[in-house]
């Protein structure tokens, strides 16, 4: 989807193809004119839907855009949006536009759902008592919306007289999902639940001390938006996030970026961190101007801490396993592009996919695919080249200054 959603200015320009973001703005001006019209899409599916949960973002714009030309909609996503109700609003909104016209509605939602989320919980637990769910399903039946309810009322009476088994348990819980005022919009598998073919997941966060040529250009650009924030009256910590987590992704892939591969004022990321209403170009530029001053690509790339850890984690892995394969995930192109390099320099083959690597042509994937940029590698042996992998076992590796990540959160993380 970052590769789709249209300029700020979309809808004002004429311009075409060769301006920047030309066939974006192209893209949002055809699906506006053909949204009062018959769909265009039988089904549209959207990965990572978290993403257009800020209604201030041209993602979520590029969200209604594609909804209003398709018959039906489908929003995926393993990360919580429910951070607060107006992102969930924002959701929902576009999954059913007259059924969610205004939050109240949800807000009311939500606390006719309450007890019944509780009563779930409840259930699920062995040492609950029979009691305990009555008196909660008890005020679940006190709501106008649910006062009348069949099923509601059978699970009252199921509990009632049952002994409450943990497949009873199991299957009651199961049904109180579908009492749930959201049932209809929402479908949810929690981690918990899933009890067979779990990840297995062994997580490594080792704290790296940077170099003097890290530290001295991790400052520098950190001072640069500083000094940018101050003079403009804007928020520093916020101009500062967008930065920070790609060098913190890698300094010397930041570098080689700002100082020679990168176009003017486009960020080459998968993530709307940072989008709003503000132009950041001539923050970029500022970034650009001053890494390339600095000149430290080269020593950045002789000195990195956190790629020579990673090539010990690779030798470890393969002494004990040459049959093993690695995914490396970053929301980075630019981090990609030189692992990639580094690596093959090392004698590791390795293939590269994102939006940008398919080249022209039809694209036989979509969502997560073309948005979630990775590098696979395998070990420097001929004969591991045809084996699979049946699990990859990630470890975190530090971002800096210091900060060990959190491989569920923190997505330019370096996961091995």
């Amino acid at each position: 989807m970052q590769g789709l959603r249209p300029p700020r200015d979309w809808g004002a320009s004429e311009t075409g193809d060769q301006e920047p973001g030309g066939a974006r703005r192209d893209l949002a001006k055809y699906l506006d004119e053909q949204g009062d019209g018959e769909p265009l899409i039988d089904l549209v599916v959207f990965d990572e839907a978290h993403h257009m949960r800020n209604p201030d973002t041209m993602l979520h714009r590029f969200g209604q855009l594609a909804n209003a030309v398709s018959a039906h909609r489908l929003f995926l996503s393993a990360t919580p949006i429910h951070l607060r109700n107006r992102d969930l609003h924002s959701l929902l909104s576009m999954v059913d536009p007259d059924t969610f016209a205004f939050l109240e509605t949800l807000q009311d939602l939500i606390g006719t759902n309450a007890p019944i989320v509780k009563a779930r919980d409840v259930l699920l637990r062995s040492d609950s008592s029979a009691s305990e769910i009555l008196d909660l399903l008890s005020q679940a039946k006190a709501s106008a919306t649910l006062r009348h309810s069949k099923s509601l009322q059978q699970i009252h009476n199921a509990v009632a007289t049952s002994k409450l088994s943990r497949s009873e348990r199991s299957e009651l819980a199961a049904r109180l999902e579908r009492v749930n005022q959201l049932a209809n919009y929402v479908t949810r598998t929690r981690r918990r639940d899933v009890e067979e073919h779990r990840a297995i997941r062994e997580p490594k966060a080792p704290e790296l001390t940077m170099a003097a040529d890290e530290k001295r250009f991790y400052s520098e650009i950190s001072g640069v938006v500083g000094e940018y924030a101050r003079e403009r009256d804007v928020n520093e910590p916020f101009l500062l996030a967008s930065p920070q987590r790609l060098l913190s992704s890698s300094l010397a892939a930041a570098s080689h970026y700002w100082c020679g591969s990168m176009q003017d004022g486009e960020e080459e990321t998968d993530d709307d961190l940072g989008e709003g209403k503000w132009d950041d170009r001539p923050l970029v530029r500022e970034i650009v101007r001053r890494s390339r001053e600095l000149g430290l690509t080269d020593r950045l790339s002789e000195a990195d801490t956190k790629f020579t850890l990673l090539k010990r984690e690779l030798n470890e892995l393969w002494r004990g396993d040459v049959q093993q394969k690695v995914v490396l995930f970053s929301s980075f192109i630019p981090t990609l592009h030189y692992l990639q390099d580094r690596l093959s320099a090392d004698g590791i083959e390795t293939e590269l996919l994102h939006a940008r690597s398919l080249g022209p042509g039809p694209k036989f994937w979509s969502g997560s695919k073309l948005t979630h940029a990775f590098a696979s590698c395998f070990p420097p042996r001929s004969e591991a080249r045809e084996s699979t992998c049946s699990s990859v076992r990630p470890s975190s590796i530090t971002t800096f200054p210091g900060t060990p990540c959190a491989l569920n959160s923190v997505s330019d993380a370096w996961i091995v």
